[in-house]
Order: C-alpha cells, then structure tokens, then sequence
C-alpha cells in the first residue's frame, strides 16, 4: 500500500508538470501506464484477496481500500480538467469520503499527494515477479497447474521475505512464501541479484472460501477464513 502510494505520487507529480506547460498528451500517457501497468496489472490484483476475504476491519484491508481511495481523490482531481462531465457524473454516484463537501466537480478541490515512504525494494520485488510470471507461463501450458494459489515459494531474498509473510504471498498471488526448504519436486526456480527462488506445489489443502491452499485438511476453512466467519 505505502509502495502504490509512493508510485502515485511520484507520477502524479509527472502528469502535472506536463499538464502545466499544456503536453497534455505526455501526461496522459504516463497516467495510462500508471493505471494499466501499476495498478490493474499489479496492486489491484495483490488486494483481490483480502478485500473479498479478510475481515471488514482487518489492518490489510482497511490500509488497501484507504490507498484506493486517496489515489481516486486524485485521479479526479487531476482529470477535472480534461474530462469534467465523466468525473462530474462519478461524483454523483461517489460516497461522501470520496467527494467530500462537493455538490458537484467544480466544488471539488484541487487533491495533493503526501510524501509517503517506502522500504520496499521495487526493482527486486518487480523483477521476481516478472521471472515467477515468466517460470509457471510453462506449467499452466502443461496443465501441470490451473492457478498459482496451488504454489508455494521458497527463496533466501531478503528484500521479499522482510515485507512480511501475506505481503509476499499476495505480491506473488500464491499460497505461501517462506525462507524453508520445502519437501517436494521443484517446479520451477529462478534467481534474482544472487538469490534463490524455487517454486514448489503447496502441500497444505485447499480452502473452499478463499482458495488458498493453506488449510490443514480437505473442504476444511483456512484458519484466516474461520476467523473471520466466527
């Protein structure tokens, strides 16, 4: 969430310096990039799960829709100006923490990003996304697997297993990450800056709720899901 942020406003910043000496095209290309590559092509994915499976209130979700909606805020506020009846229309519709005291877009005020730290190693943790991408493209050709929550991962990268278990397996969209050897026939493996990463299929059992491959028996609720429906 603080990477995406982090993201956000440092092309946001981008886009409206070349909004201000009117490339209005230059800028709208890096915003299509940011909203194709960076967030449909990688964060939304990651906060599928936890915004359909965590519990209403738990930190993950709260902190991803929170990050979704500053980022909205600003993408209104930066595309008023080009396509002000499409944003003007959104706000009819937009709940009050979206547009505030707005009664409609031309009440709505001009939104600035905070600075917003991140430790999170981005040219790492993007490259062993891209090469796990590239490894399991054969195993999904082979039907060895239909998704990659049937994975499992291994690696001794510090700058993936310090982001925290969930993080990594949702960076991932797989089941576990973990720094342990793992019993088992090595699907896959890559390496990135010197680092191992080997794919392996989970041994856990499939939870019928989230999909995850973490529960300790068949047709069983993972104990995340069974936490939350109690």
């Amino acid at each position: 969430d603080r990477w995406v942020l982090n993201r956000a406003k440092k092309v946001f910043d981008e886009i409206e310096a070349a909004f201000s000496i009117y490339e209005y095209s230059k800028g709208l290309n890096k915003l299509n990039y940011f909203l194709v590559v960076d967030l449909s092509g990688i964060y939304l994915d990651v906060c599928k799960d936890r915004l359909y499976c965590d519990d209403k209130n738990d930190i993950h979700r709260i902190a991803s829709q929170s990050a979704m909606a500053i980022i909205l805020r600003k993408l209104i506020s930066t595309t008023a100006c080009i396509l002000t009846y499409t944003m003007d229309e959104l706000l009819e519709y937009a709940p009050s923490f979206i547009k505030g005291e707005a009664g409609d877009i031309f009440d709505f005020q001009k939104v600035k990003l905070s600075e917003v730290e991140s430790n999170l190693n981005e040219e790492i943790l993007l490259s062993a996304k891209e090469k796990f991408s590239e490894a399991i493209d054969t195993l999904k050709k082979d039907k060895v697997i239909k998704n990659t929550l049937e994975l499992s991962i291994y690696t001794n990268s510090e700058d993936v297993l310090s982001i925290g278990e969930v993080e990594a397996s949702d960076w991932f969209l797989v089941s576990s990450v973990t720094n342990s050897k793992q019993n088992g026939d090595i699907l896959g493996q890559f390496e990135v800056d010197g680092k191992e990463f080997e794919i392996y299929k989970s041994s856990e059992a499939k939870c019928p709720r989230c999909w995850k491959f973490t529960s300790t028996k068949e047709e069983a609720l993972c104990s995340r899901c069974e936490s939350v429906l109690n």
